[in-house]
């Protein structure tokens, strides 16, 4: 899952839901069709319940004191550490710092019918950008990945 186009107005000191999508995305897929385009979350399908790995990442347009992503659980952003099941935090003192990308990795145990999602933060001062790769690129510069392990 990736976005296609850059994801603008992550406001400042605020969490925001990635707007990751599969349609339309090179890269993206989705074995399971458990994933919503209109909620930009997913939802684990009946009998896929178990263990998952997944990854998550964005590229900020610029670096902020704090670039986070967090994969956090259900379908709304709650921006509470109670709802996150992981989080990776980025940043710098320097407002000028080019292109951080925060990163996290884990395994999860879900159940059928639970969902997730990845949040966004910054405190940049003003509202940030994720970005999506430019025209002609083929890297992933913001995305969510994720397997089901058993």
């Amino acid at each position: 899952l990736a976005n296609n186009t850059d994801q603008t107005g992550i406001a400042d000191q605020t969490y925001t839901k990635a707007q990751f999508i599969k349609a339309n995305v090179d890269h993206a897929f989705d074995t399971h069709n458990g994933w919503s385009d209109t909620d930009h979350a997913y939802t684990v399908p009946t009998g896929c319940g178990g263990y998952w790995f997944l990854n998550a990442w964005a590229e900020f347009d610029i670096t902020s004191v704090q670039n986070i992503i967090a994969i956090s659980t259900g379908t709304t952003v709650s921006g509470t550490l109670a709802n996150f099941l992981t989080r990776g935090v980025t940043g710098d003192n320097t407002n000028s710092a080019p292109n951080t990308a925060p990163t996290i990795a884990s395994i999860f145990f879900f159940n059928d019918g639970d969902s997730f999602h990845t949040q966004l933060y910054q405190n940049y001062g003003n509202s940030r950008t994720i970005l999506a790769p430019d025209t002609g690129q083929t890297y992933l510069r913001s995305g969510m990945q994720g397997w089901r392990l058993f």
